[in-house]
């Protein structure tokens, strides 16, 4: 089926100008990423692969090129229609977690699902703290956690509404090495149980226990990572 891959980008690009020069953070980018893959895509700073998540997230728009989510063309979408479909469509873990600091972390997990129109957002999320082991930190506030403890709430904020995508731009950049590893072996548990991943990552350790591996430079993507590897 034409829309199977839950990415799929065609021929996409996104320029910028910086005053008299035409940026070219995306040029020309094709790919895909089927059900239940988890990709990870490398390349040193300024290569695009940031560029690459925003519009994966719908959080940026194409210079030129389609976008296409688990079957929804996003690119098109008009602002009030991305943010409906964000509610649903893609979660996302950021490097600085992102969490809001005035709630506690039980409250930052509920409010997507709230959000949504959840029928039991506190049962959700309490269920999926307690999961991700900070089930004793639900009244706690970002402020009062640790970096390992929030980022495992915004993964279960990320996941709560049970996205077809889970984005993760360098989640574990702004971590030790020990809780890293805690956080990596986190999203392999949800690869295994299903979920689609796509992770941003200039660690090609971490890269290299993906199923498969995207190099992007100078915001295109190297040809002989275009297929799995072995």
């Amino acid at each position: 089926m034409e829309n199977a891959a839950v990415v799929r980008l065609e021929r996409v690009s996104r320029h910028f100008r910086a005053g008299q020069e035409i940026v070219r953070a995306l040029d020309d980018v094709s790919m895909t990423v089927a059900p239940g893959e988890f990709v990870a895509i490398v390349g040193p700073s300024g290569s695009g692969k940031s560029t690459l998540l925003s519009l994966i997230a719908g959080l940026d728009r194409p210079t030129s090129g389609q976008v296409w989510v688990a079957g929804q063309r996003i690119d098109r979408l008009d602002e009030d229609a991305l943010a409906r479909w964000r509610r649903r469509g893609v979660g996302i873990v950021f490097q600085f977690f992102q969490l809001l600091p005035t709630l506690t972390a039980l409250e930052n997990v509920m409010l997507p699902l709230a959000l949504a129109g959840h029928p039991d957002p506190r049962a959700r999320a309490t269920a999926l703290l307690e999961r991700l082991e900070v089930g004793n930190r639900l009244h706690h506030l970002p402020a009062e956690l640790s970096g390992g403890e929030q980022q495992r709430v915004a993964i279960a904020r990320a996941v709560a509404n049970r996205p077809p995508l889970l984005l993760a731009d360098e989640p574990t950049g702004n971590l030790d090495a020990r809780t890293g590893h805690t956080i990596m072996a986190i999203l392999e548990d949800l690869h295994r149980q299903g979920q689609t991943i796509l992770l941003v990552t200039h660690d090609t350790r971490l890269a290299a226990r993906a199923d498969r591996r995207l190099e992007l430079r100078d915001g295109c993507l190297r040809p002989p990572e275009l297929t799995p590897t072995s």
